[in-house]
């Protein structure tokens, strides 16, 4: 696998805690939510805070039959609130250990996964007479989503893991070769630009390569990797009029074309297949073209 490249982040306390305790506040708030539609749906006020109050601390579950118990239903709200704090703090230094050393997000995440799920498999085998596992397992679940989905917001990196770590060194080879190929015809372009003087076709090649260099440095965000350097200038001899230039333009991009298809033959990453791809077919159509290229002078 690719050694990424780039320093580790730091942890900051302080930013862990808010964003676990908020995370925490925001799957409670979801949990209650949840339970208290499924018990105005079945006609029983504040039924499941009543009956896990009395399943964590023993006793009769109050209900409309034989009263509701306000101090038991608060006393369970405010361990549910803290419960679910505790969890949002551990979750939160979950994603942050995964943001910030790339190499642990597979440790981080199966911890994380292994814990979810054993969640919710004893919410919903819980004993709760009187409740529905059902009502129990969609409240978890719901809960579980909603600081799942604030946590990776504050920390976008942590959904680019899976990403990075499936990039193969051959991915990432042939994605550099394939930046330096495009920036070498643009530096090509460029310096037939300043030789020939105005050419639209060679304005319009511009453009385009400015727009696929553009599409490759996107990969590169997108699997979180350093740009490499610049490549050298070329010392292609300068063209003589703007008709040898597009004439040297389309035998180079029949090059590209090729070197294109020697690396969709070897890659496996179908985001850079996808763009090498349509790079390929954009190279094809200019070399078709003759990057619409003019009568010679």
């Amino acid at each position: 696998m690719v050694e990424l490249p780039g320093e580790h982040r730091p942890l900051r306390a302080a930013e862990v805690l808010r964003d676990g305790l908020l995370a925490g506040l925001l799957g409670a708030i979801c949990v209650a939510v949840v339970h208290l539609v499924y018990d105005a749906v079945t006609a029983d006020a504040l039924r499941t805070p009543a009956v896990l109050h009395a399943l964590a601390f023993g006793g009769e579950a109050a209900s409309p039959a034989n009263g509701l118990d306000v101090a038991a239903v608060m006393q369970y709200s405010a361990i549910h609130l803290v419960s679910w704090a505790i969890v949002g703090v551990a979750l939160s230094l979950l994603v942050s250990v995964s943001d910030s050393y790339p190499k642990l997000w597979y440790a981080a995440m199966t911890v994380a996964g292994f814990f979810a799920c054993s969640v919710v498999y004893l919410t919903f085998a819980a004993d709760a007479p009187g409740l529905s596992g059902l009502n129990l397992w969609l409240g978890t679940v719901a809960g579980g989503a909603v600081m799942a989905r604030y946590l990776t917001q504050r920390h976008p990196g942590v959904l680019k893991q899976r990403e990075r770590a499936a990039l193969t060194t051959v991915g990432t080879r042939y994605l550099a070769l394939a930046l330096a190929t495009e920036r070498q015809a643009m530096a090509r372009h460029e310096q037939a630009k300043r030789a020939v003087g105005p050419c639209a076709e060679l304005d319009e090649g511009i453009a385009n390569r400015r727009r696929r260099i553009d599409e490759l440095c996107q990969l590169y965000d997108r699997f979180d990797l350093s740009l490499p350097p610049e490549p050298g200038l070329p010392t292609d001899p300068e063209p003589s009029s703007c008709h040898a230039a597009l004439e040297e333009a389309t035998r180079h991009e029949g090059e590209i074309v090729a070197l294109y298809d020697r690396f969709l033959a070897a890659l496996d990453e179908q985001k850079i297949r996808d763009v090498f791809q349509s790079l390929r077919a954009d190279s094809q159509e200019c070399v078709q073209s003759g990057f619409g290229r003019r009568p010679a002078d």
